[in-house]
């Protein structure tokens, strides 16, 4: 599993992701992404990204899509997001993500030590 999604503390969804990074994992994370919109709920994401591995580019691409289609949706229930990054890596995947679309709500980025990296 890529992601796991942690809602014991809603409407704080944690999301701890892992090194082990596949087009059914991939999807897996975007479909309970849409569950949660589908619940019509308004809610916020903790990304934490330390034990990501190596992430091909196609899921920058990816990611930016399933986004674009998010923003088209009449409500938006994502309140903000925190994205948790300590790899130069995956920050500037986040960066060609948000680049290429920007986010459908307020992200911080901050590094493992709770300092705030960036604020789209």
């Amino acid at each position: 599993m890529f992601a796991h999604y942690d809602m014991t503390h809603f409407p704080n969804v944690h999301v701890k992701f892992n090194k082990n990074i596949d087009d059914s994992g991939f999807n897996d994370f975007l479909n309970k992404w849409k569950e949660l919109y589908e619940n019509k709920t308004k809610f916020n994401f903790i990304f934490d990204t330390r034990d990501m591995g190596y992430i091909p580019i196609k899921y920058c691409l990816q990611m930016a899509l399933f986004i674009y289609h998010l923003k088209q949706k009449p409500k938006q229930y994502l309140t903000h997001s925190r994205i948790i990054v300590d790899n130069i890596y995956i920050h500037n995947l986040l960066y060609i993500v948000f680049t290429i679309q920007r986010p459908v709500s307020p992200v911080q980025i901050i590094d493992s030590y709770g300092e705030l990296l960036s604020q789209l």
